[in-house]
């Protein structure tokens, strides 16, 4: 049996609700189509009018102006390896209506590692056999790497986007990727021939990066490296799979470490969990399932 690790309660930040693209060495963030610009409203006329004005009213509106987004902190941790420390903070957001047949909700995640990294991922997989040559849809952030220029993969590796290729393929970071059984000649990490296509690349407010952290325990400082890789996925995307957070989730995860005495591991092993996302009751599962039989008819 594979073990299961239950949350904890320990605060944390997720980016901000900007999706600005920031061009920062550290923060790479991955791209999302922007909210549809309102118009701007009228100046208020100054007789009176029986038709509806367009200035905006003081009173609240009943209607939802933008969709449901993660919270600031998330409230849920689970450590993934201890020796050198890698945890996942984590939360769920449900949605509502439409938006829960379409999306379900959304998996906010903040992976750490105390270290530094050439690259650092979190998966999914449906190889439960043997999750560590399965199939993965991966999700992976290379920090200090710009994003989001066309490259052409014959010529270009993965930092080295000098070859710029018209109508090619553009890179995300952090992006998707989807890595097939055994990876890529045996390779499992991030790859331009691996990386989604751009209708796939989904992620909302991804961000990786990594940073000199000081403490001043007991009047003594410590000096290390620390790599993040934030993102909010959606639980139910076309072609991909589906989260239910109300039963056990296969998550794998990787670290390309840059810590062990200067040799770079970029490939490393894939390793696994089992995790409940969410706590489960009767109700919250009945209501999930009924949401499921009603896509699945519609569909």
């Amino acid at each position: 049996s594979f073990p299961s690790l239950s949350p904890t309660s320990d605060p944390s930040s997720l980016p901000t609700d900007s999706i600005r693209p920031s061009l920062s060495e550290s923060d790479s963030p991955s791209i999302r189509p922007s909210l549809i610009p309102t118009e701007s409203s009228a100046a208020p006329s100054l007789t009176p009018s029986m038709q509806p004005s367009q200035v905006p009213s003081d009173s609240p509106s009943l209607a939802p102006t933008s969709e449901p987004k993660c919270p600031e902190q998330l409230l849920k941790v689970a450590t993934l390896e201890s020796e050198k420390p890698l945890i996942i903070r984590y939360d769920v957001v449900s949605y509502h209506g439409d938006m829960a047949a379409e999306f379900g909700g959304l998996l906010c995640v903040s992976l750490e590692y105390t270290g530094a990294a050439g690259w650092i991922g979190l998966a999914f997989s449906e190889a439960t056999r043997n999750p560590q040559f399965g199939r993965k849809e991966a999700i992976i952030g290379i920090p200090r790497v710009s994003a989001t220029i066309a490259v052409s993969p014959e010529s270009a590796g993965l930092g080295q986007q000098n070859y710029v290729l018209e109508g090619g393929p553009a890179f995300f970071n952090p992006g998707k990727y989807e890595i097939p059984p055994g990876g890529l000649d045996g390779f499992s990490g991030p790859s331009l021939t691996m990386l989604s296509g751009i209708d796939k690349q989904t992620l909302i407010n991804g961000t990786v990066s990594s940073m000199n952290t000081y403490l001043d325990p007991n009047d003594s400082v410590a000096d290390f490296m620390s790599t993040k890789l934030s993102f909010a996925k959606y639980l139910r995307e076309s072609g991909e799979i589906e989260i239910n957070p109300y039963e056990k989730t296969l998550l794998m995860y990787a670290v390309a470490s840059l810590d062990n005495g200067g040799e770079y591991d970029g490939n490393p092993e894939w390793k696994y969990i089992y995790l409940n996302l969410l706590d489960i009751t009767l109700d919250t599962k009945q209501s999930w399932l009924d949401r499921k039989r009603t896509r699945l008819h519609n569909d």
